[in-house]
């Protein structure tokens, strides 16, 4: 009998198929559930990861040199002493600052730019740093007069061979009665009112190339973050004696260059425990880049 291609096959080669097939057919070895093999990997992943690192310490440059520092300013200095308390937040600290200040109630650049005093007291000794800080409504309801002055006060300290810096001053105190009557001019709430005073100092900075002491900005965040420290007197615009550390510790910690929490003292009405709190505040605002 002819068998055709579909037929059955003989015995030997029933035989040598079954050998080459069986083992296919056989039942699987057991294997590793996928969810154990997931977090196997996981592990092997992590295991190759290096370890994260610390976070780098602040760096220690080099000792801060003594300085002479002469501020050019009007009441926001003079009210609670500002530039006494740098001085003396300078000996908390262990360095050498020799502060004084040149400042006339009520006044701006304009005027002090006007007026012989200001280069006889630039020319009196070899200052190292000159604050410059205008009337807290110049740079609102006066930009151009503000900047022209500020450009012209930047170059006569320059010529003194003394480092400028720009005094970035405050809002007044919520609920004054200037962001009711002046509200076009500096708007309806400190917020607003800093913003538009910080957006002044910073175009100056820019272009003179001088750096600016973030005093208002230190202000606002303390008002917004820590109500119960008034940095205001009850007038709503010039420093109580909170207002006046945070504006000389800011400015200390830029001339510094390095971190003041700790290091400052309380004094005066300002307590251990508020003295903490505008450390850090100047801290954030600062970002001091050297530990002591």
């Amino acid at each position: 009998m002819r068998y055709t291609r579909g037929a059955m096959l003989r015995a030997p080669q029933l035989a040598a198929l079954l050998a080459i097939f069986a083992p296919a057919c056989a039942a699987p070895e057991p294997t590793t559930p996928l969810s154990v093999w997931a977090v196997q990997l996981e592990v092997q992943a992590a295991a190759a990861k290096p370890a994260p690192a610390e976070p780098a310490p602040a760096a220690r440059c080099a000792p801060v040199e003594p300085l002479d520092v002469l501020f050019i300013g009007n009441s926001y200095v003079i009210q609670s002493d500002t530039p006494g308390l740098l001085a003396t937040m300078a000996n908390d600290a262990g360095v050498d600052f020799n502060v004084e200040r040149l400042a006339t109630g009520g006044k701006n650049f304009e005027y002090h730019l006007a007026r012989r005093q200001t280069k006889a007291k630039l020319e009196e000794r070899s200052w190292d740093v000159v604050v410059l800080q205008s009337h807290s409504l110049d740079p609102l309801r006066n930009p151009d007069g503000f900047a022209a002055a500020g450009t012209k006060l930047v170059e006569l300290v320059r010529a003194s061979s003394a480092q400028p810096w720009l005094f970035e001053t405050w809002a007044r105190r919520e609920g004054h009665n200037l962001y009711g009557y002046m509200n076009a001019t500096v708007g309806r709430s400190p917020a607003v009112m800093q913003a538009r005073v910080t957006e002044r100092y910073e175009a100056l900075g820019e272009a003179t190339g001088v750096p600016v002491a973030k005093v208002g900005t230190a202000w606002l965040q303390l008002v917004q973050t820590h109500p119960e420290i008034r940095p205001h007197l009850k007038d709503g615009a010039h420093p109580a004696e909170a207002g006046a550390y945070l504006s000389a510790a800011v400015v200390f910690t830029h001339l510094t260059e390095r971190d003041p929490r700790g290091v400052l003292q309380p004094h005066g009405a300002v307590d251990a425990e508020a003295a903490k709190i505008l450390q850090q505040i100047a801290a954030d605002v600062v970002q001091p880049p050297c530990a002591w």
